[in-house]
């Protein structure tokens, strides 16, 4: 993943993965609170 996105700096990928990480959660709380 790294070798495909050269460009982007290590703190970036993390960033993006804890948004998204977030994201999830976010949604699974809205789906467990639907029920």
């Amino acid at each position: 993943m790294l070798n495909a996105y050269p460009h982007l700096s290590r703190e970036a990928i993390r960033a993006a993965l804890a948004y998204a990480t977030n994201a999830l959660r976010d949604e699974n709380l809205i789906l467990t609170g639907a029920d």
